[in-house]
Formats: structure tokens, sequence, C-alpha cells
């Protein structure tokens, strides 16, 4: 599992041969007022929904569980916004 994988893209787009490599900021921000905020903030519960973080050995199936029991109880009642934080990069071969 690779969190800053966004972080790594320019030095593996060089790496195989992209030139003119740029990392472009793209966050994207959610308030609640939106119509589609919870779907949006929702997605952590769907990465938590994977097992991966499991099966890699980085938590135990229980917590992993109650994580997503938590974070969906914030969402639904005390989450005001999120940013999430994504780049783009490019490159040209």
């Amino acid at each position: 599992m690779n969190n800053k994988i966004a972080e790594d893209l320019p030095a593996l787009f060089k790496k195989v041969g992209f030139k003119s490599v740029v990392k472009i900021n793209a966050d994207e921000f959610y308030h609640k007022d939106r119509t589609d905020y919870k779907s949006k903030v929702g997605i952590w519960s769907k990465v938590a929904g994977s097992k991966q973080m499991v099966e890699e050995g980085y938590m135990e199936n229980d917590l992993r569980l109650k994580v997503i029991e938590d974070y969906n109880r914030w969402v639904e009642h005390q989450s005001i916004s999120m940013t999430m934080k994504l780049n783009e990069v490019r490159g040209e071969n």
C-alpha cells in the first residue's frame, strides 16, 4: 500500500522515460451543503471496506470495522467539510 503515490509519481514517470513531468494540485473541497457531500466524504468508508489493510497486517479486522462505524457516525453527525488532497501528474513520452 502506497499512501503517498501522488508524491512518488513524478519520479516514477521520469524513471520509465516520460519527459516534461509536472505535478498539478487537484484538491477537491466538499462542504456539507452539497447534495453529494455524504457520497464524496464517504469514500473513506469504502476504502476501509477493503480488507487490504488487514491482509497486509496494518490492523486487525475488528479495529477496521470499528473505524468504519466511527467514521460513518462522524460523517452523519459532526462533519462540516473535507478537502481531498489530490495531485494530477502529467508527462510526455
